[in-house]
């Protein structure tokens, strides 16, 4: 049996989009309070040729795209094809069927932020921040200057405090 070509420099693409809104506000002239929300939209990688599948649990049936079921390689046991057919049992071949590969993505991805910083002494600065992602918690102490726009603390996702 002789090894089928495998498909080449093929070109994967990936969507990601976001946007950030926020706010500042100086509660008292030591504690400054700064919130927002993030939006973001995260498509999942797909190939540009469209060459694709994914298995589907509840049928146990490979998918693939309608306009690419001609493309299955012959050499697969897919149920009717000659290979199913050289296979010693027809319990080894596996359906393929049409149908969306890739979910789609979701468009509800918004997340609030809020972070606080407490000016603790003329070079001393508490600041602490989260949003509603697990584990996305930080707090520290910024030593040395005035705070201004350089101090800032990052989380895992962007989140900036500025402490004024």
């Amino acid at each position: 049996m002789k090894r089928s070509d495998p498909f080449v420099n093929r070109t994967l693409t990936n969507k990601e989009l976001g946007f950030y809104i926020m706010d500042t506000f100086k509660l008292t002239p030591r504690l400054t309070l700064d919130y927002g929300l993030r939006w973001d939209y995260y498509a999942l990688p797909t190939y540009t040729d469209g060459l694709m599948y994914n298995f589907d649990l509840s049928s146990g049936a490979v998918l693939v795209p309608q306009n690419k079921l001609s493309q299955v390689n012959t050499l697969y046991p897919a149920a009717g094809s000659p290979a199913c057919a050289k296979l010693s049992s027809p319990d080894f071949c596996v359906p393929v069927a049409a149908g969306q590969v890739t979910p789609e993505a979701s468009l509800k991805n918004f997340r609030p932020r809020i972070a606080a910083a407490y000016l603790l002494a003329t070079a001393l600065s508490f600041v602490a921040a989260t949003d509603s992602s697990p584990n996305a918690t930080a707090a520290g102490f910024r030593f040395g200057g005035k705070p201004g726009p350089r101090s800032s603390l990052t989380l895992p996702r962007p989140l900036r405090v500025n402490p004024r």
